[in-house]
């Protein structure tokens, strides 16, 4: 009897090393097909082989592939895969036609069945939170669990597998974005700069690691580390779109510190980089108010207005900054010249002379005020239906002006 029940042990612990071997040689030879940019033939290898939905490293080996390998996907359970030949990058192929291998992989399914039969494998969490914020990322607001879940169920897995030591840069990185999303500042910081001191610089996303910690640093107005992360970031990024954002970062932090030489130079690379972009030109203008550079406030104006001058939003704004840093003359110049400029288009034409008659109505020239809100109304007319809501506020400003002469 006591030999039968060794001979049945030994007969499970041979078949057990047997299939680790097994599996340890078809990872290596996955490993080595990845390589060679050989992704379909990896994720088939390891698909076709007996274990390719019980053993971990198996399993785990088939979600990287899809998870940063594919060249197609239907809401990340569906994967298309190609072995790339001579050239070809996988992030040119994603998005155009074309042919591929397509295999059914519902990794969230496959993951959680593994894990109840290896509870304490925290590879598993870790790579459920990976495939939770990849849906995130490519599928916001178009899955079948709601941005809100999907946030959670990433954050809820990543946490369960940094608790037992299993995170990478990645983990670290969005458990740092959703803490900034929840606006937890403080716990972002500390999570985005574990992440920054096990993470490489290669990464895709470690610039803007970089960024997102300034980010957090500027919310809690810690302006002078922020102003590190913000100047990483700009070093790092290779877009200019990207290198943009992270300039517009760096002058906002510079601005903060009192540093405004600083900030206007960044604010100008940033618009530089992205021509026309009013997050750029608009605290660029303030500073040159600031900074008593009315001229070039003017050249920068011009262009803020050109971006949607019939647009009273943008003007206003224009206004706003003029008139808090004592240049409402100097506004008022502005829109006389830019009237001369847009001579020919009523609609643009009626806001101008509406926002002399606010400038107007403020310095208590209501003279002057009353000329130009009746112009505004003039040109206006031009162009819009009577039931317009601005006629009812050129109204009442001029029954107030009857009132108060």
């Amino acid at each position: 009897m006591n030999k039968k029940f060794i001979g049945v042990l030994l007969f499970f612990f041979v078949t057990a090393v047997a299939f680790s071997a097994e599996a340890d040689d078809v990872l290596g030879e996955a490993g080595r097909l990845m390589e060679a940019g050989r992704y379909y033939t990896a994720f088939k290898l390891l698909n076709d082989n007996s274990w390719g939905t019980e053993n971990p490293d198996i399993v785990l080996k088939k979600v990287e592939i899809a998870l940063n390998y594919y060249v197609s996907s239907i809401a990340h359970e569906t994967f298309g895969f190609k072995d790339l030949e001579a050239g070809e990058k996988i992030s040119a192929l994603r998005g155009r036609e074309g042919t591929y291998a397509t295999y059914y992989f519902p990794i969230s399914e496959v993951l959680h069945s593994l894990l109840q039969k290896y509870p304490e494998d925290w590879r598993i969490h870790k790579a459920l939170g990976e495939y939770y914020f990849e849906v995130f990322q490519n599928y916001r607001g178009r899955w079948r669990k709601s941005d809100e879940e999907v946030l959670k169920l990433a954050d809820e897995h990543y946490r369960i597998a940094r608790e037992h030591g299993v995170y990478d840069f990645k983990s670290l990185f969005f458990l740092g974005l959703n803490q900034i999303l929840q606006k937890n500042y403080d716990q972002a910081s500390v999570l985005l700069t574990e992440a920054l001191k096990c993470g490489e610089t290669t990464h895709p996303l470690y610039a803007t690691a970089n960024y997102n910690l300034a980010y957090a640093y500027l919310q809690r107005m810690d302006f002078a580390k922020g102003l590190q992360y913000a100047m990483n970031s700009y070093h790092l990024y290779q877009e200019p779109i990207d290198r943009a954002d992270a300039a517009r970062m760096v002058g906002i932090l510079h601005r903060q510190l009192g540093d405004r030489s600083a900030a206007i130079k960044y604010f100008t690379t940033a618009d530089q980089l992205t021509p026309g972009n009013y997050y750029n030109l608009m605290p660029l203008l303030e500073l040159y108010l600031e900074d008593a550079q009315p001229a070039q406030a003017n050249r920068l104006a011009e262009r803020l207005f050109a971006l949607q001058p019939t647009s009273p939003n943008i003007l206003n704004d224009i206004m706003t900054s003029y008139g808090r840093n004592g240049y409402s003359t100097e506004f008022i110049n502005l829109c006389q010249n830019l009237i001369g400029v847009y001579a020919q288009n009523n609609e643009i034409l009626g806001n101008l002379y509406f926002h002399l008659g606010f400038c107007y109505y403020v310095l208590g020239n209501y003279t002057e005020c009353r000329k130009s809100f009746l112009a505004s109304q003039e040109y206006y007319l031009q162009c819009y239906l009577p039931n317009h809501e601005v006629f009812s506020v050129i109204s009442d400003y001029l029954e107030h002006i009857e009132q108060i002469e």
